[in-house]
């Protein structure tokens, strides 16, 4: 499950494909602008972004990172660029440079599910729990039907406070909002009911 717990926390984190759903555990975060105006990528820009992102799926995060590094200088006002580079660096454990680029993704994009996700994600990296926790429930303030969330929310539980009840009401909320069928967690949801019953 720890196992687990490192590939959805750090794969699960990437890829918000301008201000649409990405094709990997953040489906369903719109990157969304409070106020103000946000980098409009042009069709080329567009084009490259969503190279970059596949790039990053396919896992060639060099080829990633260059691509969004530039975007970022053309144009450094779009709050996706920067939330797809912090999680690149999240997932390269370059955690000083991904706190870095989502602050710059925080400015423009103050209420974003994604970004309260990713803190929370580099909170648990960090080891304060708390801070992860708060975090997750902000995201959950700004989309609570972001399924990713529910499931951080059911490692924290289930793994750092041992509160099992607790954890498997959010990897049953997190199951039932994911459009993807999990059988792993649906074990370990099970596993986890098993052991509440023995107790």
């Amino acid at each position: 499950m720890r196992n687990l717990l490192c590939s959805i926390l750090a794969g699960g984190l990437i890829l918000l494909a301008g201000c649409s759903q990405s094709p990997t555990q953040v489906d369903g975060f719109n990157v969304r602008r409070a106020s103000g105006e946000v980098g409009v990528l042009s069709p080329d820009a567009r084009v490259r972004y969503r190279t970059a992102l596949e790039h990053a799926s396919q896992q060639e995060y060099t080829k990633a990172e260059k691509a969004l590094l530039q975007l970022s200088k053309e144009v450094p006002t779009h709050p996706g660029v920067w939330l797809n580079l912090a999680s690149l660096y999240y997932q390269s454990d370059r955690l000083e440079e991904a706190q870095s680029a989502l602050a710059r993704a925080d400015a423009l994009e103050p209420s974003s599910a994604a970004i309260h996700n990713l803190r929370g994600a580099l909170a648990v990296r960090s080891g304060d729990i708390t801070t992860a926790e708060r975090h997750y429930h902000q995201a959950l303030q700004q989309d609570n039907s972001a399924a990713e969330v529910y499931y951080n929310l059911g490692l924290l539980h289930d793994i750092y406070y041992q509160d099992i009840a607790t954890a498997i009401g959010y990897y049953e909320q997190y199951l039932q909002l994911n459009p993807n069928r999990d059988s792993q967690t649906e074990q370990w949801v099970e596993q986890l009911k098993l052991s509440l019953e023995n107790q």
